[in-house]
């Protein structure tokens, strides 16, 4: 640079000892014109450029917001404002360093002492420091904007120390400034950065923990150990797009929690209008967690008072903070952010969708321990612009709320609708007690006041009348249901069936209630629902609920003949397992009665195609159906209606006297059952082998062996067995399984020795290694220790055992590889 920009000073009393040298290089330069020696005049009209500071905003313009200039750092004001040289153009201008804020060189004193203004603490640590590492060196500049006096909001990159040039790495000057504690994060410009603000944030954190510069004497806030842990338990209500209640596993107890550092738009109310994607937000909660076992992450609590964010004051309340997961993490503590690898973060589901932002957390704020993580799921969705961050205008729905007060008449007016609808599906959005509920129907966007049919809980304050709201709320709160709308009351409350789940663990409240003691058949249905009598009797029986209070009858002297095995005689009408199937009373006088009665009826049920046609078939109606297999007609019941097309309604039938199903009967094979034959009890019966179990989860072929055993064993089904009713109970051999009452059998096909356990049906699959013994079924209603309570029972059982033991030493079945213990059989 000297042979090209400068001149060699002659004369004097004193010359340098490189003085020849020098001379030597300027001479060099001259030769080749370089420099002050070029008399090019383009060259030297080029030369002189005109004093002053670079225009901010045209070079912002020019460059563009993230954009790189080299510039060389002249002077530091502070640690976090420099005045640069800008290349090309070598104007100077001052920069202040994005996203920091260092302590103040001028400390104004108080005027009343009129001493001089002094640095504020650490001030001269961080200017010292800014020098270190880029006074009169070259810089790269990363520009973010313009403050509202003209100076340039830059990140400034310094050469690595020990790299002359600077032209390999580069050191941001915010980050080694947060990182020793010599400034603080200055939101205001951070929120100008991209990705790098989170790195920021994470080193001022960093030197907080570890209390360096001027955090030296930091006071952490005060820990929330107790709340950090780690629990499991069902979602039981979704408040709000980033809000939870959660009943723990175990207590039950239920624990309102929101979701850490994540905020999602709010959803309307009745006192203010929601915010874009506020309901899809927490609808995607809903349909994602409702019911459903998650993890909790227990990170931090605050407390903040009621007024807060709104008009008057309140109490102060306390907000807890945690990480949810569907799955287990494997990590129990907040200390190893990628431990839950392995579970969903529900945070962060909501932010890849574009339905939540993180939140801007202060550097001493606490924060998810999976920030990291959520800071780039964040990113996710605002490149993928989905939901908030879509170019599209959000999506609004219009709800016509007919639960409102005063809806009563607009409630009547939209009654034809839902009833053409026939099952309708819908959402529980609050349960008001036992048995009223809020509905949101998609299909017909309104929202309705609900009530089952035909029960009637106890009022609000009256005995029970909290076990049935926890109850409902358990089962139905915030789930998808499908309802079939029947009337409408005074008051605008519509009338129905409503149920919730599918197949067998499809539920109906209105049963369910009745069945757990917690409501009573209401007057006007006493003599309409047979299903409705029967749950409301076993509740009875039972004493629960509400009919714990009733004056308990004197006990009857126990009668030990009630455990007597009972004899009769039996025919397999439909196998559904390995462990269940359907049995008839052979030789039962009624079964042939209603056989003759139908097939005297068969001229006028094929001739008369309509019968029936008006009437409206529910789950539950008793209809005799033609069964596709043979084309005969059976007595059967509805277990599935679809009647959205009332012309081409579809039905799927149980016939009550064999146990065998049909599915897509149209209303051409059911008709209405005659009351002469509805007043016959079903002769199907739903049975089990007594004390054996076929372990089918075990193995996927072993349903089917047992199946073709037993039918081997029964010349397919069409054989008359010989059996007994085992005294598995008081009822003798009768036990509840899912709402039916199950027989416990031990049966002998023809010619077989009844005297020998061995010849049972029951002993042949035992023999084979098909079957294990058990005593009890625990979860299936039958009291332990009943199996034994009577010698005959007693001996059976211990016969079955002995073959058991001898299939297990034998390796027989599905003790081929070994014992199968109850674990692995549960």
């Amino acid at each position: 640079m000297l042979v090209r920009q400068a001149r060699v000073r002659e004369g004097g009393s004193q010359q340098s000892q490189f003085y020849e040298q020098l001379l030597q290089a300027q001479e060099a330069a001259k030769k080749k014109g370089l420099g002050v020696h070029n008399v090019d005049p383009k060259v030297m009209a080029a030369s002189i450029r005109e004093a002053g500071d670079e225009d901010a905003a045209a070079l912002i313009k020019k460059v563009g917001k993230g954009g790189e200039v080299k510039a060389v750092v002249d002077g530091v004001i502070s640690g976090s404002m420099v005045r640069v040289t800008l290349f090309p153009s070598r104007k100077s201008q001052v920069v202040l360093v994005t996203g920091i804020q260092c302590p103040s060189m001028k400390k104004a004193a108080p005027e009343a002492d009129g001493e001089a203004a002094t640095a504020e603490p650490f001030a001269r640590e961080a200017k010292y420091m800014c020098e270190t590492m880029c006074l009169n060196r070259d810089v790269a500049l990363v520009l973010d904007g313009m403050s509202q006096q003209g100076a340039l909001i830059a990140q400034v990159r310094c050469p690595v120390a020990g790299d002359g040039n600077g032209d390999d790495q580069k050191a941001d000057l915010a980050e080694a400034l947060l990182g020793a504690g010599l400034a603080k994060g200055a939101e205001w410009s951070l929120n100008m950065m991209g990705s790098g603000a989170f790195k920021l944030r994470e080193t001022e954190r960093a030197a907080r923990t570890a209390r360096r510069g001027q955090f030296h004497d930091l006071v952490a806030n005060p820990s929330n150990v107790q709340n950090q842990k780690m629990f499991q338990g069902t979602v039981v209500e979704i408040v709000s797009g980033d809000c939870l209640v959660v009943a723990e596993d175990g207590s039950g107890v239920e624990r309102r929690i929101t979701l850490s550092s994540i905020r999602t738009p709010r959803a309307a109310s009745r006192d203010r209008p929601g915010e874009p994607y506020g309901a899809e937000a927490k609808e995607f909660l809903r349909s994602r967690l409702i019911g459903k076992t998650v993890s909790v992450e227990m990170e931090y609590s605050k407390k903040i008072g009621a007024g807060v964010g709104g008009a008057g004051g309140g109490a102060e309340r306390t907000i807890d903070f945690a990480s949810v997961f569907i799955g287990t993490p494997t990590n129990t503590t907040a200390a190893n952010a990628t431990a839950a690898s392995n579970a969903a973060n529900v945070a962060e589901m909501l932010l890849i969708r574009g339905l939540a932002s993180t939140v801007k957390h202060r550097a001493d704020d606490e924060r998810s321990a999976y920030f990291e993580r959520l800071f780039a799921a964040e990113e996710n969705g605002k490149s993928s612009k989905k939901g908030i961050y879509s170019d599209k205008e959000a999506p609004v729905t219009r709800i016509n709320d007919l639960s409102a007060p005063g809806s009563a008449a607009k409630a009547r007016q939209h009654l034809p609708f839902l009833q053409r609808a026939g099952t309708i599906t819908a959402i529980v959005e609050f349960v008001m007690s036992g048995s009223r509920l809020k509905l949101f129907v998609p299909k017909q966007s309104v929202a309705i006041a609900f009530s089952p049919s035909g029960v009637q809980c106890p009022r609000k304050g009256d005995d029970f009348s909290d076990d049935a709201l926890a109850f409902t709320r358990k089962r139905f709160m915030q789930r998808s249901v499908e309802i079939h709308v029947e009337a409408v009351d005074k008051l605008g409350t519509f009338l129905g069936s409503v149920t919730v789940g599918e197949g067998v663990h499809k539920m109906d409240l209105s049963a369910a209630l009745l069945q757990a003691g917690l409501g009573k058949i209401h007057g006007g249905f006493m003599e309409q629902s047979t299903e409705l009598q029967r749950a409301e009797e076993e509740a009875r029986a039972a004493k629960r609920g509400v009919w714990s209070k009733e004056p308990k009858e004197a006990p009857k002297p126990e009668v030990m003949t009630q455990f007597k095995r009972e004899k009769a005689r039996f025919v397999i009408t439909e196998m559904v397992d390995a462990n269940t199937f359907y049995v008839q009373n052979a030789g039962d006088a009624r079964a042939q009665w209603v056989a003759d009665q139908i097939k005297d009826m068969r001229p006028e049920l094929e001739t008369n195609a309509q019968a029936g046609a008006g009437t409206a078939l529910r789950v539950g109606s008793l209809v005799l159906a033609k069964f596709a297999a043979d084309r005969t007609w059976y007595r059967a019941k509805v277990t599935k209606a679809n009647t959205r097309d009332p012309l081409n309604a579809k039905y799927d039938v149980q016939f009550v006297d064999f146990g065998n199903r049909d599915a897509g009967l149209t209303r051409d094979d059911v008709r209405p059952m005659p009351q002469t034959l509805a007043v016959v009890p079903p002769q199907a019966h739903l049975a089990t082998l007594a004390f054996v179990r076929a372990p089918i989860e075990l193995r996927d072929d072993l349903n089917y062996t047992v199946m073709g055993r037993v039918s081997e064993l029964t010349n397919g089904g069409t054989a008359v067995l010989e059996g007994y009713k085992e005294a598995m109970t008081r009822a003798g051999g009768e036990v509840e399984c899912g709402g039916a009452t199950m027989l416990h059998l031990t049966l002998f096909a023809p010619g077989a020795d009844e005297s020998s356990v061995d010849e049972s049906i029951n002993g042949e699959l035992a023999v084979d290694g098909l079957v294990k013994c058990v005593s009890t079924e625990n979860g299936k209603g039958m009291e332990k220790g009943r199996a034994l309570s009577d010698p005959e029972s007693r001996a059976v059982f211990e016969g079955l055992q002995a073959l058991e033991r001898d299939a297990r030493r034998r390796h027989l079945g599905i003790f081929e590889y070994g014992d199968v213990d109850d674990d692995e059989d549960d």
